[in-house]
């Protein structure tokens, strides 16, 4: 009998620990679940409220959807400055006249106004919901051995509120070397290797490229074709100069 009570006594123990448990994962879901719904009421509101809306257009198939490099070392020397375009769109509807457009820099940008960079007036032309927005990016001489940032903010202007909120900031990076492409890593390293100045402007100085949108504009086979084409040119250029050593003292070489 004591047994018996001993085994009843454990099993609703046990029930009483379950139903607690259950209790806090219930707890949990429910905070969790009001989190995002805040966040959805939010976005929602945002859309459907009668103030319109600007943000940042963010592609998740575009490499440079949250910034872009821009260097000034694959332009001529006469080249002192150039132009990179922002995508933006609006929430809500068109509007029959144009409508005025802020960007500003964030405090966190190393890149100095007037030096670096330039920010023209901005509007959104009638009946649009989209457009690319020029910022003037100018060359100077400390471009050479330093990379500065530009890191636009979308502003609240008399015709625009700030839309989604992750969704309102762009970065443009701005230098005069060779630097690593933003899809260097996770899309061409397959075909090129390692990076490194040294390799990247004999890549330049052979295809006359210095983007390659893959897979989005330039397909496998066209990128395979590179490779080929830069590891003969390697083999030529080193049956006359020797082997070709980048800044970190190693060989330059392209994958097999």
């Amino acid at each position: 009998m004591i047994k018996y009570m001993f085994y009843l006594f454990l099993i609703m123990n046990m029930s009483l620990e379950i139903n607690k448990a259950m209790k806090i994962a219930g707890t949990m879901c429910l905070v969790i679940g009001a989190l995002m719904l805040s966040s959805c009421v939010k976005d929602k509101l945002i859309m459907y409220n009668d103030e319109a809306h600007l943000y940042i257009e963010k592609i998740a198939a575009d490499v440079s959807k949250d910034s872009t490099s821009y260097s000034f070392a694959v332009r001529k020397a006469e080249v002192l400055q150039d132009t990179v375009y922002v995508k933006v769109r609006i929430m809500g509807k068109a509007a029959k006249s144009p409508r005025e457009i802020l960007l500003g820099p964030s405090e966190n940008s190393t890149a100095i106004a007037g030096k670096h960079y330039r920010l023209l007036p901005y509007t959104m032309p009638a009946d649009s919901f989209k457009m690319s927005l020029p910022v003037i990016v100018m060359r100077s001489p400390d471009l050479l051995k330093k990379e500065v940032f530009l890191e636009l903010n979308v502003l609240q202007s008399k015709d625009f509120m700030p839309g989604i909120s992750k969704q309102l900031s762009y970065k443009i990076k701005i230098n005069d070397f060779f630097s690593k492409p933003d899809n260097w890593d996770q899309r061409l390293a397959v075909f090129f290797g390692v990076f490194s100045e040294v390799k990247f402007a004999f890549i330049f100085k052979t295809l006359g490229m210095s983007t390659f949108a893959y897979p989005e504009q330039v397909p496998y086979s066209q990128m395979t074709y590179l490779k080929i084409k830069l590891k003969n040119a390697l083999a030529e250029e080193e049956k006359i100069n020797g082997l070709m050593m980048d800044e970190f003292g190693n060989r330059v070489t392209f994958p097999n």
